[in-house]
């Protein structure tokens, strides 16, 4: 046996070589390896041997530079639980203030909203609003153009027992949708990553986030041209697209929208970093 207190503080030290280390790490590595829940690795006071070498074990690939969200196939989101594996992006907490300005967009409105999440990924955005406004959606389609991706999505529907008013398609973007589609909030979190920002990206990222989830062209700005012509076509009068951005690409992105007739908000994160750019534009018929 091995005082608690004292095998944490040695985990935090190793932890705290890694670059991308996030603080409490040490806790939920040992959480989640012990399948303890939070309460339980506060008061826990010994650490027996067979303990031990289970959180050792998943230490090595944390060292390794794997995250912890692949090591256990999960990620918390918006107080969710959602599954992940090498298939998709992992959810980012940067990306829960999209989820925070549609939630805002919703309980402004008086009626139902349908809604499309391009590029879903997990499925995050989209079941993470459906799970926080289940009356407020009329319907929601989660879209990706990567079978894997879906197949993740439609688990992640099952896991938060989401059952009506979901559909999940194959879709390259706008590509399989009918041109009567209309919806009242288009969300997207697309690939935005640039040529030259693709290299320098940490191992836990590059080595285990899939590049096609990433990588956004040269300049970064692939998904962003298409969005910006073709959304209009699928958005309903008074209708709103809210998209993610990488830090420097709002002066850009804004650019594209404005082009095409959209009137664009920019809101920071909590970092103080540009990350949401939301679209709007009165000429769309329904």
């Amino acid at each position: 046996m091995e005082g608690f207190k004292a095998y944490l503080n040695n985990l935090k030290t190793k932890l705290m070589s890694l670059c991308d280390y996030s603080k409490d790490e040490e806790y939920l590595l040992v959480m989640y390896s012990l399948n303890l829940t939070r309460e339980q690795v506060f008061l826990k006071e010994i650490i027996s041997k067979k303990e031990r070498q289970k959180v050792n074990g998943k230490l090595i690939k944390r060292l390794r530079g794997e995250p912890l969200n692949k090591i256990f196939g999960k990620q918390n989101f918006c107080g969710f639980e959602f599954k992940v594996n090498k298939w998709v992006l992992a959810p980012r907490v940067e990306t829960e203030l999209l989820v925070e300005k549609v939630i805002n967009e919703i309980d402004c409105r008086q009626e139902k909203v349908r809604i499309l999440d391009i590029c879903t990924g997990t499925g995050c955005i989209g079941l993470s609003i459906k799970k926080l406004r289940p009356n407020k959606i009329k319907t929601l389609v989660l879209s990706d153009t990567f079978p894997n991706a879906l197949v993740v999505a439609k688990e992640n529907k099952r896991l938060l027992g989401i059952e009506e008013n979901v559909e999940i398609i194959k879709s390259n973007m706008f590509e399989r949708l009918k041109s009567q589609d209309k919806f009242d909030i288009i969300t997207c979190n697309p690939p935005y990553i640039t040529e030259s920002e693709y290299e320098d990206l940490p191992v836990g990222v590059k080595n285990y986030d899939p590049k096609i989830s990433l990588f956004g062209g040269k300049d970064g700005l692939d998904y962003y041209k298409i969005l910006a012509k073709k959304s209009k076509d699928f958005l309903a009068k008074n209708g709103k697209i809210f998209m993610e951005i990488g830090s420097k690409q709002r002066e850009a992105v804004e650019k594209l929208f404005k082009e095409q007739g959209y009137i664009t908000t920019c809101y920071k994160d909590y970092s103080g970093c540009d990350r949401i750019v939301v679209g709007s534009i009165s000429e769309v018929k329904t």
